[in-house]
């Protein structure tokens, strides 16, 4: 949610369109949630607080994050859906590359293991 605001994101090598809509979205869950920190939880006002004063204080905290977290789960379900998607299709390469390694240690550790592996597994592995 902090990232650098860009049109485009680059991913080795890829380029990623990201809408003006998320740009505006992750700006202002950004920007709220600031506020809220930079005003209400300042180290000043956390430091004066006494105990006549917490109660109201929490009041307020908790119904400022309230509003944020409203914020945030509309930010949830429409922007992150845009930016996962892009995020998964850019993780392709990586996924492969977990998978194909832990295929190479299971078949390792049969090996080691003295289970028979069969030869297609093998092929397959070379492939």
């Amino acid at each position: 949610m902090f990232f650098e605001r860009a049109e485009i994101i680059k991913i080795d090598g890829n380029a990623y369109p990201i809408s003006n809509a998320s740009n505006i979205d992750h700006f202002n869950c950004k920007q709220h949630l600031c506020s809220i920190w930079q005003v209400h939880f300042e180290a000043s006002k956390i430091e004066g607080l006494n105990p006549d004063d917490y109660i109201a204080w929490r009041k307020e905290a908790v119904k400022l994050l309230k509003e944020w977290d409203k914020m945030y789960v509309k930010h949830e379900k429409t922007t992150n859906k845009e930016l996962g998607l892009i995020i998964s299709t850019a993780f392709i390469p990586l996924t492969d590359l977990w998978e194909a390694n832990n295929n190479f240690y299971n078949i390792n550790k049969m090996v080691a293991d003295g289970i028979h592996v069969p030869e297609f597994r093998l092929k397959a592995l070379e492939d």
